[in-house]
């Protein structure tokens, strides 16, 4: 049987758990409401974080309290598991952005790349600037993504530009333009947690006798994408 101060001790670490838990969807749905920008949720979350992280460390000590109490073990175990949930979510993202360059401009293109349309008006004015005006973003992108290619197909324009709408519906982007005379796609991608909107332009031309494909993947918000605008570019290609 728990004391009370053990009990006591179980009800403040699901309490904090709770308001853990709670800032997590606080971030989430502030900022999907657009009630503020997203370095507000960074800040909610990393708040979150340092929450769960104590949680976690109190739970430990509740555990060993309760093994000397000779008491249940159950909810200080249980507690450090709910703690870890998040942080096991949000750590491997932190590392993750700091083995990728902060870039959110990837394509496969990088004398002439692709120059957005009909996205430019959808992107509002708080979006990353479509300029590439910074000089280091060619050799960034080149040193940490030397896989991203342009496609070489032997198909005709038409069919390759009706391909490239194909994928991109296939890969759940929403094609918001398909020009046949200029040989451009477009689409907008919403992550599905926070609805981040990153804009896709892809490209359709000749050259040498085969059509050529290049893409362009670039966050509206954010300095690093996390590599997601990489990716995005990969699963495209391989779908294609």
């Amino acid at each position: 049987m728990s004391s009370p101060s053990n009990r006591l001790l179980n009800t403040a670490l699901f309490i904090a758990l709770a308001i853990c838990l709670l800032l997590f969807v606080v971030a989430i749905c502030g900022y999907r409401l657009e009630f503020w920008r997203f370095g507000m949720s960074a800040k909610i979350i990393r708040w979150g974080i340092y929450l769960a992280m104590g949680v976690g460390v109190a739970g430990i000590g509740v555990f060993i309290k309760a093994l000397i109490d000779k008491s249940s073990v159950v909810p200080a175990i249980a507690a450090v598991a709910i703690a870890v949930i998040p942080v096991a979510m949000v750590v491997p993202k932190v590392l993750e952005a700091r083995s990728v360059p902060k870039i959110h401009d990837i394509t496969t293109d990088l004398v002439t790349p692709p120059a957005f349309d009909k996205v430019v008006l959808l992107r509002g004015d708080n979006s990353n600037p479509l300029d590439r005006a910074n000089p280091e973003l060619a050799k960034l992108q080149s040193d940490a993504y030397p896989d991203i290619q342009p496609i070489v197909s032997q198909l005709t324009l038409p069919q390759a530009i009706e391909r490239a709408a194909d994928v991109a519906e296939s890969l759940g982007w929403e094609v918001v333009n398909l020009d046949q005379s200029t040989g451009l796609v477009e689409a907008v991608v919403t992550t599905p947690m926070f609805g981040f909107k990153d804009d896709v332009v892809v490209r359709v031309t000749r050259n040498d006798g085969d059509t050529r494909i290049d893409l362009r993947s670039v966050s509206r918000v954010g300095r690093s994408d996390l590599g997601a605008n990489a990716a995005r570019i990969r699963r495209f290609i391989q779908a294609f």
